[in-house]
């Protein structure tokens, strides 16, 4: 189902995939983990907002992104580590999300000054956020499915130099 939603919300070009929580507290540091393990591997704009992503407001708008994605960690009662894919308005005044406040004013301020881009969370069902905690095993493993996933339908673009075999296929990028 995650599968089939990225394919049909996510574009190639100018999405912004932003990862929220803190790595200290457990499975809060769902969204960083994700965004750390995508890094090279997915053609798709990456963003780790940590635990305070309204600080992350001017990269975010310079890039002015078609679609913006939040993943984070979502309290909602389903098994833990679930995927779902929420619109902002599921939010409901941020009671869902481990960060409350700073995603509505994150997902509110995006909204205002980039008008017209498209807003979601995907969020994982979390076993503990307490400080000190590790990252449990079931969102290791959503972390890594999810990853898995975006890598397969968002490529990162093959950088090549100009002495590689079989060149004359691929996308330069990264010539001298």
């Amino acid at each position: 189902m995650i599968s089939s939603l990225l394919r049909q919300h996510l574009k190639k070009d100018n999405c912004l995939l932003i990862g929220v929580g803190n790595i200290l507290c457990g499975d809060d540091g769902f969204g960083p983990q994700v965004i750390q393990r995508l890094k090279g591997k997915t053609s798709l704009h990456l963003l780790d907002a940590g635990t305070a992503p309204e600080n992350m407001l001017g990269p975010i708008l310079n890039l002015a992104p078609k679609v913006v994605v939040i993943v984070d960690a979502v309290s909602l009662n389903a098994p833990i580590g679930s995927l779902h894919w929420l619109a902002p308005d599921e939010l409901d005044g941020g009671s869902i999300s481990t960060h409350a406040p700073s995603l509505d004013l994150l997902v509110s301020y995006i909204q205002q000054y980039n008008p017209g881009s498209q807003m979601y969370i995907l969020g994982a069902v979390p076993s503990s956020t307490r400080l000190g905690d590790n990252i449990s095993d079931e969102l290791k493993q959503a972390a890594e499915k999810l990853v898995s996933i975006i890598a397969e339908l968002f490529p990162a673009e093959e950088d090549i130099t100009p002495n590689s075999d079989n060149n004359h296929n691929k996308k330069c990028t990264n010539l001298p």
